[in-house]
């Protein structure tokens, strides 16, 4: 830091130091230059000249500078003009005139001290009057403002945001990097890009039809495919929006409406050679082809390639890219898996192509599930991997316009295994050979393609292609989520062999069908549902043909998760099958095995062998069909069911029973209040001790009875059933028979059916109700009642009470007559009721109705035909077997006295 003086006379040559220097000129015409630092400059009396020639001269003072004598020089600056200067000219907030310049990452002022702005010309300065072309060169990483001067420069910006300004002459303006603003002046400029990256530019001075942007280096071809990217802004500039390296590079030219730019505006790249254009890896990218038949290689980021002319290939790789083919046969790449949700704004189907050949596909029939249409009628190619969704949209392209000439597939016949990525959905392809595709987790689709293919889901909810060829969709881990098989044909198969699945009768009971006729396998592990929905195949059209099982017959020990309901299965051996908790479903499948349900409420199903089934707590369900097989439950572990194969008597603290099949089984209780279902068969049921419920189903089913809690259900139509009671008893609705049984005085009553009740030995009562009903009492003093309805009495031994009641009753007697059998009728009805003799005792008696001469009314036979005898005095019926013979007659019945009976009354049988 120096401080200057000259004298009172001409100094020509006051010239500072690198630091703030004072200079005073004193008297004199005199030079001063302060070169580098924040100078302070005073002329003095005289003509002085303020002098710059560095560009890097600081923050100046001039503290006298004095109008229409005193000039500043700023020709070594490349000034040319006052009107280039005048950009620069401002005033400060004390009224001064300072003028802004800028090199190398410093502001560059000069203030004038009491000079207001509007008072400089063009007489205040000395500038570059020299027509010689120059080039100008900024710094790198600052921001520079350069000049031009008369001729035809060359301005460079390099990096930084820098404003050029070209002066006079036809000059090149080149910002380079940063948000350059660009100035051509007089003259026809050329404002250059020559690099990808040059940030948001500002022309202020674009003369339409005589400036021109250069975008040659750039690649673009022509007006048509620069046309995408010229917009508006809010004042009504165009704008050229352009991008490269995750930054906008924009140009706005001001005062100039896009709808007056044309092809004469800009320079394009001409040339018909091939390209190769790289974008950058994770920034966004606008990328353009020449002439020639060229490639262009987004990379990663939301990249716009635009192919122009030739038969070019755009391959946007990762990201959401758009796509412009151009002219030409151009082919859409899709070398990665992972590209984004792409567009492609002018496919031409049998023109262009898309090639997926990298993505395995082998055919447009694989391909075309993949294809929908949107709202906008545009068709969509759907595929994913990774996590996201990669699309592939057509603009102005139908679906039905697609076929498989718009596409290059992959016709290698060689086996492939392709990988799906873990916790992500993920769409792969196999060939056209064998081929194995490994979904891993994450809900994936597969799509075999030819050949005979392997498919694994794996966890996630799957949907499985196999396409041509005898597929196999294998199933390796337990639990792999909800899927579902497109396309199972004859000669695929279903592998569930790693869950130990033995045979088709062990996983049949897992099959279902939804609402839509599909067949469902519902396995479950670990808390999961794990389903496999096969479209368009039936339950019914499923066999052991389907499914690979497991034919190892080695002894397996099968564990299931903790908190979670599991679906386990055994093989061929001697397994040994833990539930743990949960609601579990144990299957053990040939061979004697062992289950343990454990906590929840478990389903242990044995399979064939003699197999040990302990629920544990929770309610239990157990499958039988070995007559070895054990089911066994301590107290109070909940309300337990055992489902049946064969007869089965329960075992302690199980509550439930039901039989399966069709075939004729009998099933027993136990000393709880047991319920108890029969199955489509002729079922014995007995509910042994306790308050049982037992419902028979289809079928005859006979129930045993021995408590009076116990209930006894049927429903119509389902057979001829009977009870065997053991205590006093109403049958129930739709139940037929009853028998009483043991020696008991019992009484039974009937329902509104056609009943048949039957005593015991002891005296029962046994009343009809409704319906044509047959009572035998049986031994015993017994008394039966028909009710109404058209009546069978039989009274069997002892003295029996017969009441016929209301309708047609037959009262029949086939027992051996005695004095200790003489029934009583109480309600006989000579007009509509039948006595019905048995002729093994009443012998000599012809079938059919009784003669009328073996008939008689009286207190004994009057001659020898008679046989049946009236006492119509005290209504006694007498049996007597050779008339007036020698002898005895046998009463055997009682009836009301003064009945108007005759022979007609009587049928031998």
């Amino acid at each position: 830091m120096a401080t200057i003086n000259g004298d009172d006379g001409n100094n020509p040559n006051l010239v500072g130091t690198s630091s703030g220097d004072t200079i005073d000129g004193k008297g004199g015409d005199d030079t001063l230059n302060g070169m580098r630092g924040d100078d302070t400059l005073i002329g003095g009396a005289g003509n002085d000249i303020f002098a710059y020639t560095t560009r890097e001269f600081g923050r100046d003072t001039i503290k006298d500078f004095t109008l229409g004598q005193d000039r500043i020089d700023l020709s070594a600056l490349n000034i040319a003009d006052f009107d280039t200067l005048s950009r620069y000219i401002f005033t400060d907030s004390l009224g001064n005139a300072v003028i802004k310049l800028g090199f190398g990452g410093s502001n560059e002022w000069i203030t004038l001290e009491g000079v207001i702005a509007s008072t400089l010309t063009s007489s205040s300065f000395i500038f570059n009057t020299n027509p010689a072309a120059l080039t100008v060169n900024g710094t790198n990483f600052y921001s520079d403002v350069l000049f031009g001067g008369n001729g035809d420069d060359t301005l460079n910006g390099y990096s930084g945001a820098d404003t050029l300004n070209g002066g006079a002459g036809n000059d090149m303006l080149i910002g380079m990097a940063g948000d350059d603003t660009l100035v051509g002046g007089a003259g026809n400029d050329i404002f250059a890009y020559t690099a990808r990256e040059f940030g948001r530019d500002t022309i202020k001075d674009f003369t339409v039809g005589q400036d021109r942007i250069d975008l040659s280096a750039l690649n673009v071809a022509d007006f048509a495919t620069l046309s995408r990217y010229i917009s508006t802004d809010s004042l009504g500039n165009a704008v050229i929006k352009l991008g490269f390296g995750g930054g906008y590079e924009w140009i706005t030219l001001e005062g100039v409406p896009a709808s007056t730019l044309k092809a004469s505006s800009f320079i394009f790249n001409t040339s018909s050679i091939g390209l190769t254009v790289n974008g950058t890896e994770f920034y966004s990218d606008v990328l353009f082809g020449g002439n020639g038949d060229d490639t262009l290689n987004g990379l990663s980021g939301s990249d716009t390639l635009n192919g122009g002319a030739g038969n070019d290939k755009l391959i946007g790789m990762s990201g959401d890219d758009t796509l412009i083919g151009g002219a030409g046969s151009d082919i859409f790449a899709y070398t990665a898996r992972e590209f984004g949700r792409d567009t492609i704004k002018d496919f031409a189907p049998g023109t262009d192509k898309i090639d997926l050949s990298r993505f395995n596909v082998a055919d447009f029939a694989t391909l075309s599930r993949f294809i929908t249409q949107d709202s906008l009628g545009n068709a969509v190619i759907k595929l994913g991997f990774g996590g996201s969704y990669e699309w592939i949209t057509l603009e102005g392209v139908s679906k039905a316009s697609l076929n498989g000439s718009s596409f290059i597939f992959n016709t290698n016949p060689a086996a492939l295994t392709v990988n799906g990525t873990n916790f992500y959905g993920d769409i792969l392809f196999g060939g056209n050979g064998n081929d194995t595709l490994n979904g891993l987790s994450g809900s994936d689709t597969l799509s075999g393609g030819a050949g005979n293919d392997k498919l694994n889901g794996m966890t996630g909810d799957d949907i499985l292609v196999g396409g041509a060829g005898d597929d196999t969709f294998a199933y390796t881990a337990r639990e792999f989520g909800r899927d579902t098989i497109a396309d199972l044909k004859a000669g695929d198969k279903i592998d569930l062999s790693l869950f130990n699945v033995a045979d088709f009768g062990t996983l049949s009971r897992f099959i279902t069908q939804d609402a839509n006729g599909n067949a469902v396998i519902k396995l479950g592990f670990g808390g999961t549902s794990e389903w496999i929905t096969l479209n368009g195949v039936s339950k019914a059209a499923l066999n052991a043909s389907h499914f690979i099982f497991n034919t190892n017959s080695a002894d397996l020990t099968v564990h299931g998760s903790n908190f979670y309901g599991d679906v386990l299965f055994g093989g061929n051996g001697g397994d040994t099958l833990n539930g743990y908790s949960g609601d579990d479903n144990l299957n053990g499948g040939a061979g004697n095995d062992i289950l343990y349900g454990m906590e929840g409420n478990d389903t242990l199903n044995g399979g064939s062998g003699n197999d040990r089934m302990q629920g544990g707590t929770g309610n239990d369900i157990y499958y039988v069909s070995a007559a070895g097989d054990q089911t066994i439950e301590a107290a109070n572990e909940g309300t337990d069911t055992v489902l049946s194969y064969i007869s089965w008597t329960l075992g302690s603290n199980i509550e439930r029973l039901e039989l399966l099949g069709a075939t004729n089984l009998n099933a027993t209780g136990n000393t709880l209040n047991n319920t108890i279902y029969g199955n489509a068969g002729n079922n014995t049921i007995d509910g042994g001790l306790g308050n049982d419920y037992m419902a028979g189903g289809a079928g005859n089913d006979r129930y045993v009875v021995s408590d009076v809690g116990d209930q006894v259900v049927e429903l119509a139509g389902q057979g001829t059933d009977t009870v065997l009671a053991y205590v006093n008893l109403t049958l129930g609705a739709n139940v037929e028979r009853l028998e009483m049984r043991g020696t008991a005085n019992l009484t039974g009553n009937g329902n509104t059916l056609a009943n048949t009740l039957i005593g015991n030995s002891g005296n029962n009562v046994l009343r009809g109700s409704g319906g044509n009903d047959t009572l035998s009492g049986g031994a015993g003093n017994d008394t039966l009642d028909g009710g109404t309805g058209n009546d069978v009495l039989v009274g069997g031994t002892g003295k029996d009470t017969l009441t016929g009641g209301a309708g047609a009753d037959t009262f029949v007697f086939d027992a051996r007559l005695g004095s200790t059998n003489i029934d009583r009728i109480t309600d006989y009805v000579a007009a509509d009721d039948t006595i019905r003799l048995d002729d093994s005792v009443f012998a000599g008696l012809s079938l059919g109705k009784l003669a009328a001469s073996a008939f008689h009314v009286g207190t004994s036979a009057h001659d020898a035909s008679d046989r049946i005898i009236y006492n119509k005095t005290t209504g006694d019926l007498w049996f007597d077997k050779d008339g007036i013979g020698g002898a005895a007659a046998v009463k055997f019945a009682t009836l009301t006295p003064g009945l108007a009976l005759s022979a007609g009354e009587f049928f031998i049988v």
